[in-house]
This record gives structure tokens, C-alpha cells and sequence, in this order.
């Protein structure tokens, strides 16, 4: 809305051609006022009929006038008439329209014309002033004063004055899910990772926008990390986990020892007996050391339940609770994870895994998790299995089937990690569904911590089986069908939502994931600061955020812009700022156990979570 006006009400006065691109109302007499431009199409004129050619519509979409009568004048200085505003009954007594659909924090500028006529009705002395008033969403309104004529005299020429102004954020509560509590992850390769080449920081930025968690594929593991005794190479590694703490990204280690002899290095496949096991606590003690606080999980005997190299070598059955042990005294603070296949592609160890885990509970041995492979392969079924939407996998498994072998996985209270997920399909289409599928089951059930995928992407650098697994194409990692599942599911499970309060104070109670939040603060529409916190499941949060008042002591309750004159005579101008006030205001987070409550005084971004 746009007003102007004299503060001699007596005085009439002309405007003509006002420019203008916001919510807009000019009051006062105009020369054809000029609408004001927006910054961003500044050949975009927002008020509707600025230089008064046309009679005013009835409906207020057009002029209308306000404390004022107004008459059409054929002197103009734009085209070829204006307006003459007289019998004000208020200063701010003139013509208004109202400009709809601007953006909240968007520059616009506001110009006009105005002359006192040599009249002698009129005083031939008067200080005339334009000023914008915004109306926010929220409803919440500003002054903008954007042009002041201090000595306005009466003459025969038009003087313009205007300036910019900007918008305003609406007083509005929201929070933002930086992270989920539940792992959604994926392996990745530290050389292509690392590269500081075009392909290798568009890999990292797909990666972090896409990915919570990580686990490198190889890099880890003992044989390509130490392929020559004593000679280890860390430092891909090292790197690699530099690019991603930055990022707030969760990583898993992958593995700590392998039982499979051929994935031992060729050196440590020589060994016996006593060799063998001061080799394998070198290498506990060293990995374990160097990685120290930097892991959510360790696999520390990777898929023991299909080889027994380390335990028959040496001669030792109790060989994965001394190793075990070992680790949990180095880094008390990983989780230790017992990782093996065939507890969710077939069930054939899925009871195996959960009784290891278990008898390992029951020894006192360090023991935090289950990790569960899924190298799913497609085998082709009847039409009829397809259109039932039940696909099989391993030859003769059902969607139901999984969901059981999940329910028994977590049935002792450990949480389940799905660690290598790779779903193998010519056909993109199933390959969609079926990873849908796997995604709703783990993530619906609360015993399952994580979602790691071992494929994504169909280029050589970074897949092995492209062909049959990639979720996104190309280097601009182009999601397919299966990818775009993927998407759908990671927005959908993310809580995020302004609110925009009508009080000083307010509550709100909503549902949201568990995770890392970023509460956005604003007091009187200005930014504050940002907020984080972490929900976690089953736990009571209370957060209590003050704004100081040294935060919002250059904060004013009326904070009007600064403005600027343009005389077309050169006569003197000048610019005015108003003092700004100073304020409190202060925010309340509280979660009971199932939902939290937000109260916010009076204008904060924040939100209300609870639980998965």
C-alpha cells in the first residue's frame, strides 16, 4: 500500500505517474504516479493504470481514494492527465491501490510525481511525504518511507521523489530436518571420492545431498589397506572422512578383520598359530586406534557365520569374543556389529545371525548389533506373481517372507542395520518397486537402525554391476525409476514446515522423525540466529532459547527504511532515518514423549517433533 501526503491538510496537490511492483497504496496527490519496479524485472510495472488514462474501476483492484476527494486534471507529466487530490481530512488523505503477490525479502522501488499548482487556495509552502505500508502473510504490517519532499513550494513544474524498499520475512516458526536418526547411507570409493577433479566434487555433491550415511566399499579392509606387512596406507581414508565429517555424515567401519581367507592380504593368508594372532591384534590395534571416535559401527569379524579362517588357523573357538573384546576396549564407544548375508535375501541364517548375537550377549561379549547383507538377485516368476506385485528373489521369495526374517532379526532387542543393499534387475521397473518395498519394511520397523545401499550410480568409477543395479544415470546422476523412488521416500520421511503465528505467544504439537533439527529464529522479521538440536526416540526434550537483548537491540518495533529524494529543479533534498527501539523476545521448545510443543515468543522458527 502506498500513501502520500502533506501534512498540511488544506493543501491540495497533484500526483502523476507512480511506478510500483509491491503491495502498494499511494495516498495523495499524484502527477501519474510511477509503480514501483521490482528488482528482478525492473520492466515490470505493478500498478494497475499509473498514469491515470483510464476512469477508476468501482472494485479496489484499481485507484480508489481514501480521507480525500480526487478529480482528473489535463496537465500531466506522463501522457495526458492527473490526478488533483483535495478535501483531505488526514494528512495521509489522497488516492490509494493495493498491489498483491509480492515475495517476502525482495527489493522493489517506488517512484512519483507531485507539484503544488500555482493556486491561490492552496498555501504555498508544504513537506510531502510516499510511504509504502506491507502486509505479510502472517499479518504482520511495515512502514516503508520511500520519498520526502521537506520545502515543497508551490510551482509549475513536477518534482519527483522515491526510493527502494524491501520486504520483509513473515513472522514465521520453521524448523528444518538437517538428518535423520535412521541411517539412510550408501558405500562409496575414497579414490574417486577424493578426486579434486569436475567428476569427483560432482560425486561429493550428490553424495551429501542425497546421503546421511556412508561405508567405504574396500578402502577399509585389511588387504587392500596393508597389502605388504607394516606398510598401510590411510591416508585415502583419512581424506575421505575429512569431506564427510564436514558434511555431518555418519559412517560405518567395514571390517576390521574378513574371515574369507582369499580376503585377507596374501601375507596374512601364510600365517599360523601365534603369527597369525599377534598379526590379527596388530591390526585390531592399529585400525581400531587410528579410527578411534570417528565411527557409529565397526564390523569387526566380517560374515563369520561362512568362514572360519582366523578361529581354525589358530586354533582358537573363542577367537570372536577375545577379538571382540579387544576392539571394545580400544574405542569403548563403536558399535560393535556382527555382519553377514543371507538373513534378508534368504532366510537361511537369519536365526544363525540372531543366535550369534545372542550367545555372545550371553558370554559378556561386546556386542551392539546386526548387520544383515542384501545382494538381491532377480530370478524371473510368473506374470501373474508380477501383477500380484510379489516378486521373487533367490528363486522362491516373497515380499512376506523378508518382512518375517526382519521381525526376527530384531527380536532380541539389538538394532538391525541392512549394510549392503544392491538390488540386481534389467528391468528398472522392478527393480523400483522392489526397493520400495525394502525401504518401507525397515524403515516402518523400529529395529532397524540403517539403510546402507551398495550401488547407485551406473558409471564404471563407482559401480561394479551398473548395468543391473544403478538407481541414477550419468554424471548429473539423473535419477531412474528406481531413483526416483528413492527421492520420493527420503522427502517424504523428512519433517519440515513453517508456521506462521497469529499471537504473541503460540503452541504447536505435530508429529515429525526422529533427528538433527535446525531451528531458524526471527524476531520482528529479522533473522536471529539458528537453533540445533536432536530428537532421539523414546527421549523427553526441553529446550529453552533466549533472545538476549543484546541479539535484538538494533531490532525496532517500527523500522522504517531510509529514503531518497530526486528533484527534477535541483532544489534541495534530504534523507531521514528513524530512531530504532530496542526489544526482548525469547522461545520455548518442549517435547513430551510422543510429540513436542513449541511456544514462541513472538516470532521464531521452530517446530514440534516427536517421534518416527
Amino acid at each position: 500500500m502506498i500513501c502520500g501526503g502533506m501534512a498540511d491538510r488544506s493543501t491540495p496537490f497533484w500526483i502523476a505517474l507512480l511506478c510500483c511492483s509491491t503491495l502498494v497504496t499511494l495516498c495523495g496527490a499524484v502527477s501519474s504516479p510511477k509503480v514501483i519496479y521490482g528488482y528482478e524485472d525492473p520492466s515490470k510495472n505493478l500498478i494497475k493504470n499509473p498514469s491515470f488514462e483510464d476512469d477508476f474501476a468501482s472494485n479496489k483492484g484499481d485507484w480508489y481514494p481514501v480521507n480525500a476527494q480526487y478529480s482528473f486534471v489535463d496537465d500531466a507529466h506522463t501522457g495526458s492527465r492527473s490526478i488533483r487530490v483535495f478535501n483531505r481530512s488526514a494528512s495521509s488523505g489522497g488516492v490509494t491501490q493495493t498491489v498483491n503477490d509480492l515475495k517476502a525479502e525482495t527489493t522493489y522501488y517506488l517512484s512519483m510525481f507531485v507539484k503544488i499548482p500555482k493556486d491561490p487556495e492552496t498555501s504555498t509552502f508544504g513537506s510531502f511525504r510516499i510511504q509504502v505500508s506491507t502486509v505479510l502473510v502472517d499479518g504482520t504490517k511495515k512502514n516503508h518511507n520511500t520519498g520526502r519532499l521537506p520545502k515543497l513550494r508551490a510551482a509549475s513544474h513536477w518534482r519527483q521523489l522515491g526510493c527502494d524498499f524491501t520486504t520483509g520475512m513473515p513472522s514465521n516458526s520453521a524448523l528444518r530436518h538437517k538428518k535423520h536418526h535412521f541411517g539412510f547411507g550408501s558405500a562409496m570409493k575414497a579414490d574417486v571420492f577424493n578426486r579434486q577433479d569436475a567428476f569427483g566434487e560432482k560425486y561429493r555433491e550428490f553424495f551429501f545431498k542425497t546421503f546421511d550415511w556412508a561405508v567405504f566399499e574396500n578402502d577399509m579392509k585389511w588387504k587392500p589397506m596393508e597389502k605388504k606387512k607394516n606398510s598401510r596406507k590411510l591416508g585415502r581414508v583419512d581424506t575421505s572422512l575429512d569431506y564427510l565429517e564436514a558434511e555431518n555424515v555418519t559412517v560405518r567401519g567395514h571390517s576390521v578383520l574378513w574371515s574369507v581367507p582369499d580376503s585377507n592380504p596374501s601375507w596374512v593368508q601364510s600365517l599360523t598359530g601365534d603369527d597369525l594372532l599377534d598379526a590379527v591384534n596388530t591390526r585390531i590395534d592399529y585400525v581400531v586406534e587410528h579410527y578411534k571416535g570417528r565411527l557409529i559401527q565397526w564390523d569387526v569379524l566380517n560374515e563369520y557365520l561362512h568362514a572360519d579362517f582366523y578361529t581354525k588357523t589358530i586354533g582358537d573357538p573363542l577367537l570372536i569374543d577375545k577379538v571382540h573384546k579387544r576392539v571394545h576396549s580400544i574405542d569403548p564407544d563403536v558399535d560393535i556389529v556382527v555382519n553377514d548375508y543371507q538373513g534378508i535375501r534368504d532366510g537361511e541364517l537369519t536365526s544363525a545371525l540372531v543366535d550369534l548375537a545372542n550367545t555372545l550377549k550371553k558370554r559378556n561379549v561386546p556386542v551392539h548389533g546386526i548387520g544383515i547383507q542384501g545382494h538381491m538377485r532377480y530370478v524371473p516368476v510368473s506374470p501373474q506373481i508380477i501383477n500380484e506385485k510379489r516378486l521373487r528373489w533367490g528363486g522362491v521369495l516373497l515380499r512376506e517372507h523378508k518382512k518375517k526374517r526382519l521381525e526376527i532379526a530384531t527380536s532380541i532387542g539389538l538394532p538391525v542395520t541392512l549394510t549392503e543393499i544392491s538390488i540386481h534387475s534389467t528391468n528398472v521397473s522392478l527393480r523400483a518397486w522392489q526397493l520400495e518395498v525394502l525401504l518401507r519394511m525397515a524403515f516402518s520397523n523400529p529395529g532397524v537402525r540403517g539403510f546402507v545401499l551398495w550401488e547407485f550410480s551406473d558409471l564404471d568409477e563407482i559401480a561394479f554391476e551398473s548395468d543391473s543395479t544403478a538407481l541414477f544415470t550419468g554424471a548429473d546422476y539423473t535419477p531412474n525409476e528406481a531413483g526416483a523412488v528413492l527421492q520420493k521416500l527420503l522427502k517424504r520421511w523428512k519433517t519440515s514446515k513453517n508456521y506462521f503465528p497469529k499471537a504473541r505467544y503460540m503452541q504447536e504439537r505435530i508429529l515429525a522423525y526422529h533427528g538433527l533439527y535446525e531451528a531458524k529464529i526471527y524476531y520482528k522479521d529479522r533473522f536471529i540466529k539458528n537453533v540445533t538440536f536432536y530428537l532421539h526416540p523414546g527421549q523427553d526434550l526441553k529446550l529453552n532459547i533466549p533472545l538476549t537483548a543484546a541479539e535484538v537491540k538494533d531490532v525496532a518495533d517500527d523500522d522504517p527504511d531510509t529514503c531518497g529524494v530526486w528533484d527534477n529543479e535541483n532544489d534541495d533534498s534530504d534523507q531521514t532515518t528513524n530512531p530504532r527501539n530496542k526489544g526482548r523476545a525469547y522461545s520455548r521448545l518442549q517435547k513430551s514423549k510422543k510429540k513436542t510443543k513449541i511456544q514462541v515468543k513472538p516470532y521464531v522458527k521452530g517446530r514440534n517433533v516427536a517421534t518416527k
